[in-house]
């Protein structure tokens, strides 16, 4: 995938490269924070992601369904963030 992303880039298309680095990113979002279970708290998309935060987003997407993890995998660290702290806050009501 890097490789693409040079040759993009080489080749004068910037944008469409940029677009692929995007996808790369979403992709890996789920497993960046399991190694930030693993390793410590480090910056994703430019935020600072802790890991009481990340294990809580991993428990959420373990939890969900197919088409909901997918939808997990493309949203950006800061939305997903609030909408697993929203979620978080709703099944301890429950409880």
């Amino acid at each position: 995938m890097k490789n693409l992303i040079i040759k993009l880039n080489k080749l004068g298309y910037n944008k469409l490269a940029a677009k692929v680095t995007n996808v790369e990113a979403a992709e890996n979002i789920i497993d960046q924070m399991k190694d930030i279970l693993e390793n410590g708290a480090k910056k994703i998309q430019g935020k600072m992601v802790d890991a009481y935060t990340a294990s809580l987003i991993v428990q959420i997407y373990n939890m969900v369904g197919e088409g909901t993890k997918k939808k997990m995998e493309n949203t950006k660290i800061d939305k997903l963030v609030t909408i697993c702290w929203k979620m978080q806050k709703k099944l301890n009501a429950k409880s």
